[in-house]
């Protein structure tokens, strides 16, 4: 009696277990020198981290589903991240990534859903 390889039960093991896994949902991210905001929890909500320490504020202008234009403010300063609240009911349709800077603040093209 033959055995089938090694490498094909491995291979065909491995494909199941990869179909069985629920897929990873990948975070939008946008970013300007000094801001970064992300979708939290595929879209329910959004993050915005101060990445320079230079004592100006950042933000994000975001949309949900709602139709509410909004704007959500980190002024906790360096290092900090600061989440909005969260509904799997009103999604996050669009962010962008700003940073509140002398003149015409920095902001990021729109992430969109």
């Amino acid at each position: 009696m033959s055995r089938p390889p090694v490498k094909l039960a491995l291979a065909v093991s491995i494909g199941l277990v990869a179909w069985s896994l629920p897929s990873l949902a990948i975070a939008a991210t946008k970013s300007t020198n000094g801001s970064v905001t992300r979708d939290v929890d595929n879209w329910q909500g959004i993050s915005v981290e101060d990445t320079a320490c230079d004592a100006n504020d950042v933000y994000s202008d975001y949309k949900r589903d709602s139709g509410l234009a909004q704007v959500f403010r980190n002024s906790q300063g360096c290092g900090t991240t600061e989440t909005s609240d969260k509904s799997s009911s009103n999604l996050i349709q669009r962010f962008n990534s700003c940073v509140d800077d002398a003149g015409s603040n920095t902001c990021s093209t729109d992430a969109t859903r």
